[in-house]
């Protein structure tokens, strides 16, 4: 952030846009005859794999706090052994069984050749000493073994490092995938607006802490496997000099260790409560780092409150945890102590049989270097850092897909007619209010919507308009109420089929780093989309000069941060969202929405939009604005305050009743009166 802001201009900013992967998929045509494609076409944009519904209707979710009875409770962090590794264990062959073989192999040989090579190391020692013309045929043999074994651990070794990076960009692929499934599976977006949802998803994702990954976990555990297996062998060798020897120093190393990380885990986990705090740093440190706001910062000299305040909340996240930690420092030196004391005992020990002749110098130079192979798996150092930050984030994501996952209704999907609906859309003392609140958004709110009319949705912000599309479309189920589609509650629908027959248009449309095309046939199969019936949608949102201009037309790349990308207005970005909305409704959609579509657009293009909307008559369409001068060609318009219908009728109808409507009307248009 301080590197950012340290410009005065933004010329130092300016230096082109970078390379981002993204997956293209160019859209092969198919030929039209002018028919209406299928229905079919239409998939919901979202993950692949995605499980389906058994049934209709809104599912059953569960709170994020409770845990279903069919899944486990994850570990205790207090285990020697935390949590987060044990599921990466669990995690790799299930992500790559062959490659977990390999790896397995590669830890062993990378762990096992250092203790033939002490063993081998001290056999050579005696037998150079011994100096005897009969040994030089063994001395050759086991100077060949020593150079085998060193081939060994050099080939181990990087094929380790190898196996582990390939996995880890394997795992962290695996975790993300979960993740977004998690997030796409419920049929609903109340589920991620709960404050615990927010916790856990921020968790998840590891916002605000030190960047470590899944991946680096695997990266790490793999070192990690390493020295313990060499460790292991180590002890074996120190267990033929004195038989307790060797499980005397693994128990001690074990419980100093197990201090260690207890309380790395401790802090780990006090990090986690600081949630809140992260959030807002991760905020401030995204807006400060944002293209989008670095004129603004600079305008107002916003750079060091910035820094400021990240700062403060950054720290208050950090001291808890400092806090926390200070009385275990002592506990830590204590134990580092005593295994040293036992280690310079081992030493001691080891130097009295030599020099009673109890052992020979070889098999002192191989007890040393036992020892010397087995204290580094029982230091609490990077690797393990990396292993346990890293793998931190697997039981979150595994809390929050508990939090997401969904039970199917038992009871059977009503069919939904290619042109529902057919009569009307109806909605029945309809209430509403959100997650955590108990503030009724809609209030008994019961309103007819004929199919094949337009109705004009006007209010002030906060009435309830946009949380109104939001049931109609199911992302919500209502508080209380019913929605009905021809006379049938549309719970009965299964959801996916549903919102296939809705072509929405917001205000802050899906701003995709595609090409132009891929923008606009988001949520269709491209491989069906017609040409010709695209171009219609592009010349319908009025468009088509606007794609004509690009410098590849409908291949150019739209957006920032894309290589040759053209970054639009926001008036050019409505336009693409209304051409992906508009051919939306080629392929099965039935019901328009647009949620104040020209918001950005200048009055003549406007002017010319709607009078596009207006003639679509075989669409169901609904309209929100707050120019009630964009309303009043709809055939119905409906005034919304708290939540309830206060006026309802045409434009003219409400204008006439000098009513609510008609002052806010007479409002806005004398705003464009010359008043003399």
């Amino acid at each position: 952030s301080t590197q950012l802001q340290r410009g005065q201009s933004l010329q130092h900013l300016d230096v082109g846009p970078q390379d981002r992967s993204c997956l293209r998929t160019e859209p092969s045509h198919a030929a039209s005859d002018g028919s209406p494609a299928a229905p079919a076409a239409r998939r919901p944009l979202g993950c692949a794999g995605q499980p389906k519904l058994a049934s209709g209707g809104a599912p059953e979710r569960m709170p994020m706090s409770q845990t279903p009875p069919d899944r486990k409770t994850p570990r205790s962090s207090r285990t020697v052994i935390p949590a987060g590794l044990v599921a990466t264990l669990r995690m790799l062959p299930v992500v790559a069984p062959a490659m977990t073989a390999v790896a397995a192999l590669a830890v062993l040989l990378a762990g096992l050749t250092p203790v033939a090579y002490r063993v081998l190391s001290g056999y050579l020692i005696d037998l150079i000493d011994t100096d005897t013309e009969q040994h030089a045929a063994l001395i050759v043999t086991v100077s060949a073994g020593l150079i085998a074994v060193l081939i060994f651990h050099e080939v181990a070794l990087p094929l380790t490092v190898a196996t582990s990076e390939v996995f880890g960009y394997w795992i962290n692929r695996h975790i993300r995938l979960r993740l977004m499934r998690a997030v796409a599976l419920p049929t609903g977006v109340a589920h991620l607006e709960r404050p615990e949802s927010a916790k856990v998803l921020m968790q998840a994702s590891r916002i605000g802490a030190s960047g470590m990954t899944p991946g680096a976990a695997v990266a790490g555990l793999a070192a990690l496997l390493v020295v313990h297996v060499q460790a292991l062998g180590c002890a074996l060798i120190l267990s033929t000099f004195r038989w307790w020897l060797g499980p005397a120093l693994l128990a001690l190393s074990s419980a100093i260790l197990g201090l260690l990380l207890r309380d790395y885990a401790r802090a780990m986990k006090l990090l986690s409560g600081q949630t809140a705090a992260l959030r807002r740093a991760d905020y401030l440190r995204r807006t400060a780092t944002s293209p989008e706001a670095f004129a603004e910062i600079r305008l107002f000299s916003l750079h060091s409150w910035f820094l400021g305040r990240f700062r403060q909340e950054w720290d208050q996240a950090i001291r808890a945890v400092w806090r926390a930690r200070r009385p275990h420092v002592i506990y830590a030196l204590v134990g580092i102590s005593a295994l040293s004391g036992f280690t310079a005992f081992t030493v001691f020990l080891l130097a009295e049989a030599q020099y009673v002749d109890e052992i020979t110098p070889g098999a002192l130079v191989t007890y040393l270097l036992a020892l010397l192979g087995f204290l580094p798996a029982f230091v609490v150092n990077n690797r393990y850092l990396r292993a346990i930050e890293g793998a931190a984030v697997i039981e979150p994501v595994e809390a929050f897909e508990r939090g997401c996952s969904v039970r199917p209704e038992t009871t059977s999907s009503t069919p939904l007619a290619t042109n529902a609906p057919g009569k009307a859309l109806s909605l029945r003392r309809v209430s509403f209010s959100y997650p955590e609140s108990d503030r009724l958004v809609l209030n008994e709110l019961t309103l007819d919507i004929p199919a094949g009319s337009s109705l004009g949705i006007v209010g002030l912000n906060g009435a309830g308009k946009t949380t109104l599309i939001k049931l109609l479309t199911r992302l919500y189920a209502p508080t209380d109420g019913t929605i009905l589609c021809d006379g049938v509650d549309i719970a009965n629908f299964q959801v996916d089929v549903w919102r296939e027959r809705f072509a929405v248009m917001s205000q802050d449309g899906l701003r995709l780093p595609l090409t132009a095309s891929e923008n606009i046939t988001a949520g269709l199969d491209p491989s069906v989309v017609s040409p010709e019936i695209m171009q219609e949608a592009i010349d319908a949102a009025g468009a088509a000069t606007l794609i004509r201009d690009l410098p590849n037309g409908l291949r150019t790349p739209l957006g920032k941060g894309v290589r040759g990308a053209v970054d639009l207005s926001g008036g050019q970005w409505q336009r693409i969202a209304a051409a992906r909305a508009l051919l939306a409704t080629r392929y099965g959609a039935t019901v328009l929405v647009l949620d104040e579509p020209t918001s950005q657009l200048d009055v003549r293009a406007e002017a010319e939009f709607f009078k596009t909307f207006t003639a679509m008559n075989h669409l169901t369409r609904i309209l929100i604005s707050h120019r009630l001068a964009s309303v009043r060609l709809a055939d119905h318009v409906v005034l919304l305050d708290a939540g309830s219908i206060v006026e309802s009728g045409s434009h003219d109808d409400l204008v006439d009743a000098g009513g609510r409507y008609a002052q806010m009307f007479n409002l806005q248009r004398g705003q464009f009166i010359d008043e003399r």
